[in-house]
């Protein structure tokens, strides 16, 4: 089951007698549920900017097949096959280079969601394993 910060703000709890205090129980839970609102709003903008880094390396990848191309074809003309072999290996090194940095920003902000992820999923069993607590 997975919960929203609105289901925990309006979760209730029975009364006991000489249980805890509502004021407090309620303050309690209602900063459970900002913050897990908060984590959640996080993790879906993290998730955003993956999905955006993805579609950028995607992008990166067809541009630096498109300028392979173009290079090997513009440069076959002009120069000697061994230079332009050179000048491509240049390029397509720097293309290279450009998208493991792509690559390695996306996989960092991945990880940091799957840690924002794991952080949520403790959060979750731990209210869910609230059974024990005497919340009033």
């Amino acid at each position: 089951m997975r919960f929203t910060s609105l289901e925990i703000k309006q979760q209730k709890f029975k009364k006991k007698m000489m249980g805890l205090d509502p004021g407090e129980v309620e303050v309690f839970v209602e900063m459970v549920a900002d913050d897990f609102e908060e984590f959640e709003n996080e993790n879906k903008s993290l998730r955003s900017k993956i999905r955006d880094c993805k579609l950028e390396i995607e992008a990166m990848q067809r541009s630096e097949a498109e300028l392979k191309k173009s290079l090997e074809e513009k440069e076959a003309a002009s120069l000697s096959t061994g230079e332009a072999e050179q000048k491509g290996r240049e390029i397509i090194l720097k293309a290279k280079q450009k998208a493991r940095e792509i690559k390695e920003i996306a996989m960092s902000e991945a990880m940091s969601i799957e840690r924002e992820i794991n952080k949520l999923r403790a959060l979750k069993k731990e209210l869910e394993g609230g059974d024990d607590l005497d919340l009033g």
